[in-house]
């Protein structure tokens, strides 16, 4: 990019990142790996330890692509991160759901769901390197334009939101234990309040 030069590992520039990206995204990154292994492991592989090792690779894996558009030397690296943004993006919140199901209730979730989730999945790496994801990188910027897929992504993740809000009241309605519900109310708040600040 324009601004940048090479000094580190030869592809990337830390000079041109703002110091508190440095700071915050890093720290978050490597927590997110090790939470992630930690649960699944100390859960001893369980399905709801899965989806949760998943979300926490996503989330460490947007937070990367995010830090290589910023300290990314030359323009292809930095394309190529852009094209690959979508996939982390939308596996974050395909796999809240699960995950919330299987928290609040205590059981799997419908054996179709993994059907429809594997075929959003594939949809989605079709998309990656077509100009629906990204139309063309602005060079003057050191940016990429997203493509028109990109209005029907934030409509996905606003539908994935309103269905664990959906999941949350059905919890609500059908539990009469009170620490229970103050579990439940606990969970879905902080659930949507990360995919809120995601969707963003």
């Amino acid at each position: 990019c324009p601004d940048a030069g090479p000094n580190f590992l030869h592809f990337f520039d830390l000079s041109i990142a703002p110091p508190l990206l440095l700071y915050s995204y890093i720290p978050i990154f490597f927590l997110c790996i090790f939470l992630g292994f930690f649960i699944l492991i100390r859960d001893k592989y369980s399905v709801l330890s899965k989806y949760f090792f998943g979300i926490n690779i996503c989330f460490a894996s947007y937070i990367f692509l995010s830090l290589i558009q910023w300290v990314g030397s030359y323009v292809e690296i930095v394309h190529l991160a852009w094209q690959f943004y979508l996939f982390p993006e939308i596996c974050i919140f395909l796999f809240s759901i699960p995950f919330s199901y299987i928290f609040l209730f205590k059981k799997n979730i419908p054996y179709l769901y993994t059907y429809y989730l594997a075929a959003i999945l594939v949809i989605i790496s079709v998309i990656l390197p077509t100009r629906l994801n990204v139309n063309y990188f602005d060079i003057v910027n050191c940016e990429s334009v997203y493509g028109s897929f990109w209005h029907f992504e934030y409509i996905f993740e606003l539908i994935c939101i309103i269905a664990i809000l959906l999941l949350f009241f059905k919890k609500i309605l059908l539990e009469d234990k009170r620490s229970e519900k103050l579990k439940t109310i606990l969970f879905s708040l902080g659930q949507v309040f990360f995919l809120g600040m995601k969707y963003q």
